[in-house]
């Protein structure tokens, strides 16, 4: 088995305990923009499936629609244990997928982070793909942690500026599906 694998096979292994708490930020993510009258389909790997997928690697979560019309992917991220002292990140893996995506397919990939504290949220927020990209693309927020399974994982550290209350997003959508730059 080559190192890569293996790595994702412990990753995979360990991530599994947290497996709920992520499935229930994709349900809420899904049901906020239902209720604003978005479609919504559910386009990533095990996205608010209960059994726990042996494949990786897929596109973002979610796939949000306007009367049938593409308007952009969803890749929600975030900390099930949050802390407001820890940095903001974003999975490096993520944004080059996003990136890719968005060349083959044209649509822009938004993030949401949410923060959950014994269980509640407590921090909801986003930033778009150029956001992310610009700091994709400079080494020094580039961060490798240890989780506590003992798998290191690349992160991206977005700063706390650029994140927006997750509130603002249905104007981000409104401004896509009526095609207007900002």
């Amino acid at each position: 088995m080559s190192k890569s694998k293996s790595k994702a096979k412990r990753f995979k292994r360990a991530y599994r305990l947290e497996w709920k708490l992520s499935n229930q930020k994709e349900s809420f993510i899904k049901l906020l923009f239902e209720s604003l009258g978005f479609q919504v389909r559910t386009t990533g790997l095990g996205v608010m499936e209960d059994g726990y997928k042996k494949e990786s690697g897929s596109k973002p979560d979610f796939l949000i629609l306007w009367n049938n019309s593409k308007l952009c992917y969803i890749e929600v991220t975030g900390d099930n244990f949050y802390d407001h002292s820890k940095e903001k990140y974003i999975i490096a893996d993520k944004i080059r997928k996003a990136l890719f995506i968005e060349a083959a397919e044209g649509l822009p990939t938004i993030f949401i982070y949410l923060g959950l504290k014994n269980g509640k949220l407590v921090e909801a927020c986003f930033v778009d793909l150029r956001q992310a990209e610009k700091y994709y693309a400079d080494e020094k927020y580039h961060r490798f942690y240890k989780t506590k399974w003992g798998t290191e994982e690349h992160f991206v550290y977005i700063p706390d500026s650029e994140w927006r209350p997750l509130s603002n997003l249905v104007f981000e959508l409104l401004r896509l599906r009526l095609g207007v730059s900002v």
